[in-house]
């Protein structure tokens, strides 16, 4: 968003806030845009305000496009895309264990995370398991 407003450099940008509080999300966006362009930040933006409705479907067109394109080039149907949706998490955890497909996980995901945990806390399990029948 950022680099958007900073090309356009327009004299009012309306952005659809990606976290609750509205005003900080402002605040990150004016240090990193550093113009005089104001900018109202508020959630649901795209409800509220036409222009941001119209880029939100523009967004969401490409989005769909980039997900068919990545699914074609894996050869596996992963659902939407979203950390809600089970193929997708399926996705996710059989790619981190085969090591394949990584350039395609959003690794700053807290559910990549977690599942990262969830592997190692069976690794972990694992190892204590036969580390006890050895005895």
């Amino acid at each position: 968003m950022a680099q958007i407003i900073k090309t356009l450099n327009p004299a009012i940008a309306y952005v659809d806030a990606p976290q609750v509080s509205t005003e900080k999300f402002k605040k990150i966006l004016m240090g990193l845009v550093k113009n005089k362009t104001k900018i109202v930040s508020e959630n649901h933006a795209d409800k509220n305000h036409l222009v941001c409705g119209g880029a939100s479907i523009i967004a969401k067109v490409q989005r769909d496009e980039a997900i068919k394109k990545i699914k074609d080039k894996v050869g596996v149907d992963f659902g939407v895309g979203y950390p809600h949706d089970e193929r997708t998490r399926e996705f996710v955890r059989n790619s981190l264990k085969s090591k394949k497909h990584l350039e395609y996980i959003r690794h700053s995901w807290i559910t990549v995370d977690d599942l990262i945990q969830e592997n190692e806390q069976k690794k972990l399990k694992t190892f204590l398991s036969n580390h006890s029948n050895n005895k």
